[in-house]
């Protein structure tokens, strides 16, 4: 009997170790960014999914050609945009400095001269 209550507490204390150790341990792994949107689940990708869909939806007669037209020019002009916006270069307020990461602007006495505030 005392034979299984040291055991028993072994046990315990080994199941115990296991579960508190990493918590306290120092994690070695490095942190992993977000995962990737899908091409579906951006503006573009949602765009184009959506013009897929009304050309399916029309071969199959569930659109009219007025519908088509109207969906197809709603959905192209969304896409289009979508695309420009990927393009261009993000507007000065969202641009970030590689070292510290917020907006850099440049000082008055010189636009040569960059501050990270």
């Amino acid at each position: 009997m005392l034979g299984e209550a040291i055991a028993a507490v072994l046990v315990g204390m080994a199941g115990l170790m296991l579960v508190l150790v990493p918590l306290f341990r120092p994690s070695d792994r490095t942190h992993r960014p977000d995962e990737p949107l899908d091409p579906e689940e951006t503006p573009r990708g949602v765009a184009l999914s959506a013009l897929k869909e009304i050309d399916f939806d029309r071969e199959t007669g569930k659109l009219s050609d007025a519908d088509y037209e109207f969906l197809k020019a709603k959905y192209t002009g969304i896409a289009l945009e979508a695309l420009r916006a990927e393009q261009s270069p993000p507007p000065a307020s969202q641009q970030s400095c590689r070292s510290c990461g917020p907006v850099p602007r440049p000082t008055p006495s010189s636009a040569r001269h960059v501050v990270c505030i």
